[in-house]
């Protein structure tokens, strides 16, 4: 019999195939199954006997005594799944939470054989050794009188903007923790005072006999993850208003296996956890199980963070190492990394993990070192981040990674810095805008659209170039170009005003001057007869790129200012290039829209994301002329169509909800979109070749308005060439 002080444990992960709610009972411990142990555990002056796991060293590796783990591919009947149990001389077969696996006892000794076996067969995906993964904690006798972890990543100053609430679940996959199921009498009661009333829900995978922390580890995470805060006792928790899940997946020492993990991840997603947290792991590869567990969380929403590792290594935890979780390294308060914290840019970011005080399971407080009160500052966080804005799990994450501070260290150490709470819940500041990737004819550079702006064919070999100047003060006018060019203006030189370019398709050439100057901005030739002429910032310089898309192979091409070129081939013959900035990235995108693309008639709007990702929505109607552009001012262009027979104009958000819906125009009017007043909002307008009227509603109210201005064959500048099967 092994005798444990119960503030020195090294916790470990342990499995259990059934889930157990835990309702405030106190079964005794069972009696010890194969592969296990019986220990003494000393808490608060009182001794008990607890079951826990007896590991076995294989190949190097600490794993479960007598225990794989077997993912069956998808569609393998129950009468193949028993054939290759059989072959493996499996004892007793338990179902994981994940689908198509099981945790399989066999004879200690023939891990290996029944490895082979599985792993012999066509229907089986993978096999595994059942890993053991410890919990990264080292207790710290010194009890510090303030909690410097929460000013130094500005908790105080988050709460400021927000408490989270209790409709955010944070699941602490841990030892368990002292709550009021608990049989453990406190100072005042079963349970911690802090913690015990943001329990919500209980689950014990563990070959214990019961969820309560009788490791003296998860009740600790659990109050810096969560505490009751602001209550005038004790600590205080970075995630204020969530509340816990207790998910108990470490056996009662520490010790325990991948399967109680892999239970855990999956019970904590089907339970709608927001956050889940690990402070926990091994110093292994990230196990097919062990991924696929996690990516089964992630992809139900989850934000998964996991503590880096104690071993002072730049080889980090095997969670660590699994895609789709938030790793967490451990700093000092001098924001130094801790001697002992894994590190290497595998982990995200750092957090305060050195002397944290928290909650303990004898309903006091103690302070810790440890990878693993560093991870619950984070999942606390994530947990503020979720009210503050952001609406999926990868946009939490990347909140947290973007405003974490680049302190000493950042790129060598962890990727991104030290998490700052304060700056991650602040509403972000909006993009700048880059008007070389928008489209806007302002020659006179205040950043406002030029209304009125048109190109006006004189003779074969003379064109007219004029806009009133939005500004006030002389209009732009320039004697350039042939009846046969196609006005591409842009910014070429990044010098914030537009300039009067051509592009020529019997050649491809590329021609025009700079706005005041009398030089040449650019000369180049880029496309052939034939292509459409899609001039935009497509590397995000500042600086408009000349572009084309070529209908008759669906190809985009770009020569970019900054160097090299962009391309692309994705469109068809029919289809209407749209390249806009659809991601707000300040990148504009190859994109097309495609009309009557479905069996009910629908548009189809696509675009390749230059951030990552696609773009594509079924929207619009046959005859819709797209007029893409940010309509709502959050520097994302909106897939939005005008309907000339109606003047409809109709789109949805892009990644926000609502419309964007109006009246303006009508048959024979050309769609002319831009920036006309100064609120950084893309405003409808029209231009009526009847009339000379231009009409803009403006999006910050009222209307801009120009009367007998231009010809019937006059071009609109500001209409774009694309749109509607060019000029």
């Amino acid at each position: 019999m092994t005798v444990v002080r119960r503030a020195s444990l090294t916790l470990a992960l342990l499995s259990l195939t059934g889930l157990v709610t835990i309702t405030g009972s106190h079964a005794a411990p069972p009696a010890p199954e194969p592969g296990t142990k019986t220990v003494t555990i000393t808490r608060g002056g009182q001794t008990v006997e607890r079951t826990v796991l007896d590991p076995v060293v294989i190949d190097g590796q600490e794993v479960r005594r007598g225990s794989v783990i077997v993912h069956f591919k998808n569609g393998v009947s129950a009468a193949a799944k028993e054939e290759a149990h059989r072959a493996a001389a499996a004892e007793q077969v338990h179902e994981l939470k994940l689908p198509n696996t099981d945790r399989v006892d066999v004879r200690p000794g023939s891990e290996q054989h029944a490895l082979a076996a599985y792993r012999a067969r066509s229907d089986v995906d993978y096999a595994q050794l059942d890993a053991i993964v410890k919990a990264d904690y080292t207790p710290n006798d010194t009890r510090f009188s303030e909690m410097w972890g929460m000013t130094k990543i500005h908790a105080p100053e988050a709460w400021d903007v927000t408490h989270s609430t209790s409709a955010v679940k944070i699941a602490i996959l841990d030892c368990g923790i002292y709550s009021s199921s608990s049989t453990y009498p406190g100072p005042d009661g079963f349970g911690h005072i802090d913690v015990r009333s943001k329990v919500v829900l209980e689950a014990n995978f563990s070959g214990a006999a019961d969820a309560d922390d009788w490791c003296n580890h998860g009740t600790h995470v659990a109050g810096t993850a969560a505490a009751v805060t602001n209550n005038a006792s004790g600590d205080a928790g970075v995630g204020h208003d969530a509340v816990l899940m207790n998910g108990k997946v470490l056996g009662d020492d520490g010790t325990g296996a991948e399967s109680s993990v892999i239970n855990g991840l999956v019970w904590a997603a089907n339970n709608n956890a927001h956050v889940i947290n690990l402070s926990l792991g091994s110093q292994t590869a990230c196990s097919s199980g062990m991924a696929a567990a996690v990516n089964y969380a992630w992809n139900h929403g989850a934000v998964v963070v996991v503590a880096a590792g104690n071993a002072g290594s730049s080889t980090p935890t095997n969670l660590t190492l699994c895609a789709n979780t938030l790793s967490v390294a451990a700093t000092n308060s001098s924001d130094a990394r801790a001697s002992f914290s894994n590190y290497g840019t595998a982990v995200d970011v750092a957090a305060p993990g050195v002397g944290i005080l928290s909650s303990d399971d004898l309903g006091a407080y103690s302070s810790f070192d440890g990878t693993s009160m560093a991870s619950p500052h984070v999942a606390g966080l994530a947990a503020l981040v979720w009210t503050a804005g952001p609406a999926t799990n990868a946009a939490v994450v990347a909140r947290i990674n973007s405003t974490a501070t680049a302190i000493s260290g950042t790129g060598v150490y962890w990727a991104h810095g030290r998490v700052d709470a304060a700056a991650a819940v602040a509403p972000p500041a909006p993009p700048a805008m880059n008007w070389a990737a928008n489209n806007s004819a302002d020659f006179d550079g205040d950043h406002m659209t030029d209304m009125g702006a048109l190109y006006r064919g004189l003779s074969p070999a003379d064109s007219l170039w004029f806009a009133p100047a939005s500004g006030g003060g002389s209009a732009f006018q320039i004697y350039f170009g042939a009846t046969s060019d196609i006005p591409v203006p842009g910014d070429y030189n990044g010098d914030g005003k537009t300039d009067a370019v051509i592009f020529r398709p019997a050649t491809g050439l590329w021609y025009g001057p700079q706005t005041g100057a009398a030089v040449i901005v650019i000369q180049m030739v880029v496309g052939q007869a034939g292509d459409v002429p899609i001039p935009g910032d497509y590397d995000g310089d500042g600086k408009t790129d000349p572009a084309f898309y070529r209908p008759s192979t669906g190809m985009f091409f770009s020569v970019l200012s900054g160097g090299g070129v962009k391309s692309s081939t994705f469109g068809g013959p029919n289809d209407v290039p749209v390249p806009r900035d659809y991601d707000a990235d300040g990148k504009t995108d190859f994109g097309i829209y495609r009309a009557d693309a479905t069996a009910d008639h629908l548009g189809l709007w696509y675009a390749p994301l230059s951030g990552g990702g696609v773009f594509q929505i079924y929207f619009g109607a046959p005859g819709d002329i797209p007029v893409p552009g940010d309509y709502n001012g959050d520097k994302r262009a909106e897939a939005v169509i005008f309907r000339e027979a109606t003047g409809l104009w109709y789109g949805p958000f892009n990644g926000a909800p609502g419309l964007f819906q109006l009246l303006l125009g009508g048959p024979g009017d050309t769609a002319i979109p831009g920036y006309y007043d100064n609120n950084l909002t893309e405003d409808p307008a029209i231009f009526h070749k009847a009339t000379g009227m231009w009409f803009a509603l403006n999006s910050g109210g009222g209307v801009t308005r120009i009367d007998g201005l231009g010809e019937s064959s006059d071009v609109p500048i500001q209409k774009r060439p694309a749109l509607a099967g060019g000029l």
